[in-house]
């Protein structure tokens, strides 16, 4: 697969105006190399790591970049194991009904952001209700029974504290949209966050040699 094609910003598509035809799903991102999933060995190298993670104990599974596997080869390696929930990273894409009939539920991000940008900017109160409380649905197509709707997640971070952007930088916007999260009724499943503490964007996870340049030790 390496070298086929490339997925890559700003569109991150490939040979089709859309994602969710599988376009993308023998493209590597940003041209580098890849599992080449239909092969057995390969899948039996994925199964054992599945298999290990779940012996462990691990219960719950997010897929990232979901759009970009075989629907068929994620869920013959995922679905050997009773997991009690799993989850696909997903944008805005209209689903096409394929990825929660056989990997699991779309993470809805568009919802987040509805609700943290009214909770944070809506300075004219008497608008304010008809905002917040007509909300019922983020990425257009996904119902509230298909949908994970996480509170905060990696790619919606900040180098400093932006009053519309909820994270642990500014407080009180952060509590105040994981109050109204767990409050709100059309809300099923939520994800609380757990992360790590950065000075910058550009920063990698905790974990990894001092004196690396994106390393960051330190964490939450």
């Amino acid at each position: 697969l390496n070298g086929l094609c490339g997925v890559s910003a700003p569109t991150y598509l490939c040979g089709s105006l859309v994602t969710t035809d599988c376009s993308c799903c023998k493209c590597d991102l940003f041209g580098l190399p890849d599992w080449n999933t239909e092969l057995a060995e390969v899948a039996e190298i994925h199964h054992r790591h599945v298999k290990e993670l779940h012996d462990i104990g691990v219960t719950m599974l997010r897929v990232d970049a979901a759009l970009y596997e075989d629907v068929g080869d994620v869920s013959r390696t995922l679905n050997r194991f009773p997991w009690d929930y799993v989850f696909m990273e997903w944008w805005g894409e209209y689903p096409v009904g394929l990825h929660d009939k056989y990997i699991g539920q779309y993470r809805d991000v568009a919802l987040t952001w509805k609700i943290s940008d009214t909770l944070a900017s809506e300075k004219n109160l008497s608008k304010f209700a008809s905002r917040i409380f007509d909300l019922g649905q983020g990425v257009f197509g996904i119902p509230d029974e298909k949908a994970m709707y996480p509170i905060a997640y990696h790619d919606k971070r900040t180098d400093t504290a932006v009053q519309e952007v909820a994270s642990y930088k500014n407080g009180l916007e952060y509590h105040q949209q994981q109050k109204f999260f767990m409050a709100w009724p059309k809300m099923t499943r939520i994800l609380l966050w757990g992360g790590y503490r950065y000075s910058n964007v550009e920063q990698g996870p905790p974990g990894c040699e001092n004196g690396q340049d994106l390393c960051n030790p330190v964490p939450v």
